[in-house]
């Protein structure tokens, strides 16, 4: 059976004004979470690999400085993640890269077997701006990545949509789950529940896309009935979403 696991990969303390000026209401910093997806089934898929393991010695090991400073232990690498629920590197099978941020691509390295997907709009924004996408992080690591142009069913379960704005080539997944049925794993098309919502998007790469891309998942969200899930709402971390061990199925 298909299973859905959130994953917490550590925390990061954030400046509001560097990196979510859209919700200024949070205050001068915020604690967000750090994420990965783990979808179990015929193809072990992860969404996201969560940050560099660096970080557990080394707070701005990825992030440049004090404006993010991660809080990390060793049990929040996505490898002892895995472990928690009975799998190692090599049982991962596709690997989806919803935007290289270091926050969301850290833990590549360890999947070289692994199919890896990406837009190739993301690709190319990458390898321009190495401050932002650390190159040891997602090109330095031995992983031939799979360039994708738009929505694309990867399986019958799992399909991407194209969600830019926050960065170029951006994509959001939508996981089809047989109990609880369809699941958007939003990445950072919207970073909050409040921001996908009110859709304030100031402070994002390309606000107009940001919006359009909001619009357009609440539409499929309307369409399909379908539960969202956001990778750096701590609210919602901490109150409502299944953390793993615990699981959507």
């Amino acid at each position: 059976m298909t299973r859905l696991y959130v994953l917490t990969c550590g925390w990061a303390e954030i400046d509001v004004d560097t990196y979510m000026p859209m919700e200024p209401e949070r205050g001068p910093t915020y604690m967000s979470p750090i994420t990965a997806f783990l979808i179990t089934g015929p193809k072990n898929t992860l969404v996201d690999t969560g940050i560099a393991i660096e970080h557990v010695t080394d707070p701005w090991s990825r992030t440049g400085g004090p404006a993010m400073t991660v809080r990390m232990r060793q049990e929040d690498g996505i490898v002892p993640r895995l472990a928690e629920v009975g799998l190692r590197p090599n049982d991962i099978d596709l690997v989806i890269t919803t935007h290289f941020d270091c926050d969301h691509c850290g833990g590549h390295r360890y999947f070289p077997k692994a199919r890896h997907v990406v837009q190739r709009e993301q690709l190319a924004f990458a390898a321009n701006t190495p401050d932002r996408c650390p190159a040891a992080d997602w090109s330095d690591c031995g992983i031939e990545y799979e360039a994708l142009d738009g929505d694309t069913e990867l399986l019958p379960w799992i399909r991407v949509v194209a969600t830019p704005g926050h960065v170029p080539g951006h994509q959001s997944v939508m996981v089809e789950l047989p109990e609880s049925g369809p699941v958007i794993l939003v990445g950072d098309a919207a970073v909050s529940e409040t921001m996908f919502e009110s859709e304030r998007v100031n402070g994002t790469h390309d606000p107009a896309a940001s919006v359009a891309s909001i619009r357009r998942l609440k539409g499929i969200r309307a369409e399909r009935g379908a539960e969202t899930i956001f990778s750096h709402d701590a609210e919602a971390w901490r109150t409502r979403y299944r953390i793993a061990p615990r699981f959507y199925s």
